[in-house]
């Protein structure tokens, strides 16, 4: 039985814009607050704004990042900071983006518009996961809007979950008609129907849409897409070099490139690979992205003898240090890594350099490598994002006790983030089958949340199933049965004690009391089958077990099943 958690109910934002009058208002906003106080994090919060609305090149981006993070700096709890440096990463393509916007949502919980743009953060990153929870802590109220059904369509497209994209796709489309964005959207997702003809009218209002001044380059890259899906490499090279001549093309375009061209032959690549470290030499800070994507493909050596070619200034842009470590790694090249970290500078990510000292410690089997991870922890071990950050890069190197030490850090530290945690440590646990696990988790929701029923029922499942504090399950079992008479996982929980207890037509009557529908649910099957068992109805007994099979279940509840299927069949 899954741990019950439904007992109790539970467009890209526009970009920030001033007029005329409203930024000599602030300048003189600025001018006054420096006179009071040119330390204040009011002061550099203004002048960076003031950046920002003048920047028209890199140089005054440039200072409004450092008078942001000066900002932020002398206020770490200054939502406007926080939120500004999540724009400005993202207007530069920066990977620091998600780790600001889950800033500025911790420092804003109940904003949506700060919600949405954490989800968008995250799944563009790759994070459906994060994505989902952000999108889940906006209140049920505030989701009635098209950008809160895109982005869930979104994830449910990551995720496998067709129907469920559909509907959230049409929604969003419902909710603005007029979004030519929404509109790609739902075409790129119909491109994937296996109804040829939903496809073909996908694709024809997408070559209609190429036209569009704002978003045909977007229907273009949906086309792309769909033909390297459908194995039509020659169509797809040919639209993505369209594409790259176009000056808004960015690096997803330059490597869809690549991959239609890969698959036409070794001459088609190199013709791209050329154009495409031309294009990297005026973008620098997507080489990083680049040299990934030749990782993942058994390219990353070849990709790093071409970076050691360039500026030793571009070389030393943070995310190609990091790119170039995971290289290191790749081709355990321990001791150059250890002297490119030795004489680099992560800055704010310090502690992912250390990590990656410890790895390479660690292969290289060195006693010192305990103690390196105990001083890389305590670097970032009171940082939610950091600890969040390191998680990643743990479970890519598959430290899974190192991963467990993380989460079970963020869910104490931190409120905000406290849910995820327990979240990954949930989904480790199940998939690991670790009850134990589970319920040391079940316990510590319980000291979080007394009063919450799902952290009463699930503890007290948990706790019955390990036979461990047997009583307090108990009285926690009937508490929840009491306010929950009709909810299957308090019933079925509450049953289960009675089970134990020898009181079996109690709990026949108990679990009766469910519908049909309700009893047919493995998790709920499995302990009607043992309370039938025990009541001497062999034959009913095996109707339920059969039932439970079916289910996913934890290696205990697999034990109840497997004795009680040999005990009914003799």
């Amino acid at each position: 039985m899954t741990p019950a958690s439904d007992l109790v109910q539970e467009s890209a934002p526009q970009p920030w814009m001033l007029s005329r009058k409203a930024v000599a208002w602030l300048i003189v906003v600025v001018l006054a607050v420096f006179l009071l106080s040119e330390a204040s994090s009011l002061y550099h919060f203004a002048r960076s704004r003031i950046f920002l609305v003048r920047a028209e090149n890199a140089p005054a981006n440039t200072l409004a990042m450092f008078w942001a993070l000066e900002a932020y700096r002398s206020d770490p709890d200054y939502f406007p900071a926080a939120e500004l440096l999540a724009d400005l990463n993202e207007t530069a393509g920066n990977p620091q983006t998600l780790a600001w916007r889950l800033r500025a949502a911790q420092l804003r919980p109940d904003k949506t518009e700060t919600q949405l743009k954490w989800a968008k953060a995250a799944l563009v990153s790759g994070n459906s996961d994060m994505a989902s929870y952000a999108l889940g802590q906006i209140p049920e109220k505030d989701r009635n809007n098209a950008a809160y059904h895109s982005l869930m369509a979104g994830i449910a497209a990551k995720t496998g979950q067709r129907k469920k994209a559909e509907l959230h796709f049409t929604e969003a489309l419902r909710l603005d008609p007029t979004n030519t964005l929404y509109s790609i959207n739902a075409s790129v997702f119909a491109l994937g129907s296996p109804d040829p003809a939903a496809r073909k009218a996908a694709r024809q209002n997408l070559q209609t849409l190429e036209e569009s001044t704002l978003y045909g380059i977007d229907a273009s890259r949906a086309l792309v897409e769909d033909s390297l899906h459908h194995g039509e490499w020659n169509e797809a090279w040919q639209r993505s070099l369209r594409i790259c001549r176009n000056e808004a093309a960015g690096i997803d375009d330059w490597l869809r490139q690549l991959n239609a061209s890969g698959r036409l032959g070794p001459q088609p690549f190199q013709e791209s690979l050329v154009k495409t470290k031309e294009w990297l030499k005026n973008h620098p800070r997507d080489i990083a992205i680049w040299m990934n994507w030749m990782r993942q493909r058994g390219k990353g050596a070849e990709s790093l003898v071409w970076v050691q070619t360039l500026p030793a200034k571009e070389q030393d842009i943070l995310p190609i240090r990091m790119a170039t470590a995971d290289i290191r790694v790749d081709n355990a090249q321990w001791e150059i890594l250890t002297k490119e970290l030795d004489k680099s500078d992560w800055k704010d990510f310090d502690f992912a350099r250390r990590l990656f000292l410890v790895r390479s410690l660690r292969e290289r089997q060195s006693p010192e490598s305990s103690a390196a991870w105990d001083a890389a922890w305590i670097k970032f071990r009171d940082n939610p994002l950091d600890l969040i950050m390191a998680a990643q890069l743990l479970n890519q190197w598959q430290w899974q006790d190192e991963v467990e030490q993380v989460w079970w850090r963020l869910s104490e530290i931190s409120i905000s983030y406290r849910q995820m945690a327990w979240d990954q440590l949930m989904k480790r646990f199940h998939r690991e089958g670790n009850t134990q696990g589970l319920l040391l988790l079940a316990f510590k929701k319980l000291q979080a949340m007394p009063e919450d029923p799902v952290a009463k029922n699930n503890y007290a499942f948990l706790a019955l199933l390990l036979r461990q504090d047997s009583k307090r399950a108990g009285d926690l079992a009937l508490q929840v049965y009491q306010s929950y008479p009709h909810h299957p996982a308090s019933v079925s929980t509450y049953a289960f004690f009675l089970y134990q207890e020898g009181r079996i037509k109690e709990g026949l009557q108990v679990i009766g009391r469910l519908t049909i529908e309700q009893r047919n649910d493995p998790g709920v099957a499995l302990y009607e089958g043992l309370l039938l068992k025990a009541d001497q109805k062999p034959s009913e007994a095996q109707a339920c077990f059969a039932k439970a099979s079916a289910g996913n279940l934890l290696p205990e509840e697999r034990q109840w099943l497997n004795s009680g299927l040999e005990n009914t069949a003799r």
